[in-house]
């Protein structure tokens, strides 16, 4: 794989997060894109589960391309085997 990425959080189950250009976004181990680089910050929740967030908003992803939940959480955590996702009105 060529040096082109700013950062590298983790690579796990076969994909792993990275920075270019100062987004976040994931790749498969071949190198192919599997979630474009538009990522501000990215997280790991759980060994599965990973938070991204884009314009101060968050949702959890897994090893797919699409979001398991929507990108519109102010913070995504995890406490004691139970996941929090919190937005304007609190936890839900």
């Amino acid at each position: 794989m060529p040096v082109i990425y700013d950062d590298v959080s983790f690579f796990e189950n076969g994909t792993a997060w990275l920075r270019l250009k100062g987004k976040w976004g994931m790749i498969d181990k071949k190198g192919n894109v599997i979630v474009p680089f538009i990522y501000d910050n990215v997280g790991r929740v759980s060994d599965k589960l990973k938070a991204a967030c884009l314009n101060g908003k968050c949702g959890l992803f897994g090893n797919i391309k699409k979001p398991l939940s929507p990108v519109i959480y102010d913070h995504i955590g995890y406490e004691t085997n139970m996941y929090g996702m919190g937005n304007l009105t609190g936890y839900r």
